[in-house]
């Protein structure tokens, strides 16, 4: 997808960016991505160009964002995901702080600790992310598991390596956010058998600093 570095780099400082913009550039951002999270995943190629254009429009060559918008290194990310983050963003009525427990709940699917215990499943399994929410639940990401419910193994060895037990948040966020290390999202690569030993090193060389 054309310009999808600089669109997640949008999302996750929208309130930042929004206030660089003059107000009726900022109502017609908003009211992009309100577009861009109600396309299809056919039509949101149209939507990103008319959001670049905008925003590079608006945005000095040497700002983050507008070169940002010029790279192409998240290639791969899925385009629901971030639809799925710009939902739950404006509809939480941004601008607001960027918490990024928002982007991970934004960009990922979870699961209630209780349904996947009715399911068979184990949510108490060591190294797995458990998300505590404000209501006392705890949320599962679903990205952990393969179609059948099977914890993956690569992703416990690197919750394990990251901390999960400790800051479940903070690994949640590792998975979500753009690698240097590995040119690609984390989750992305989950189910890449190939790619499974960049992921352990990169977990190791984070914690390693």
């Amino acid at each position: 997808m054309a310009h999808y570095n600089g669109i997640i780099e949008i999302a996750r400082d929208l309130e930042h960016v929004l206030a660089r913009f003059e107000p009726g550039d900022a109502a017609e951002l908003v009211s992009l991505l309100r577009v861009f999270s109600a396309s299809t995943e056919a039509g949101r190629d149209r939507v990103a160009s008319e959001i670049a254009r905008l925003v590079m429009r608006s945005l000095g060559p040497d700002d983050p964002v507008f070169k940002a918008l010029n790279e192409t290194r998240y290639a791969h990310v899925r385009q629901g995901s971030l639809a799925a983050l710009f939902s739950v963003r404006l509809a939480l009525g941004l601008p607001a702080s960027d918490d990024p427990r928002e982007r991970i709940l934004g960009s990922q699917p979870v699961t209630a600790a209780t349904e996947l215990r009715s399911h068979g499943v184990d949510p108490d399994l060591p190294d797995l992310i458990r998300l505590p929410r404000p209501d006392g639940s705890v949320s599962v990401p679903d990205f952990q598991f393969d179609v059948d419910r099977r914890p993956r193994s690569v992703v416990l060895q690197v919750n394990r390596v990251l901390g999960a037990e400790t800051d479940p948040w903070a690994v949640a966020d590792w998975w979500v956010s753009g690698n240097v290390w590995l040119d690609a999202v984390p989750v992305t690569l989950v189910a890449d058998r190939i790619a499974e030993p960049g992921l352990v090193a990169a977990a190791t060389a984070a914690v390693d600093g």
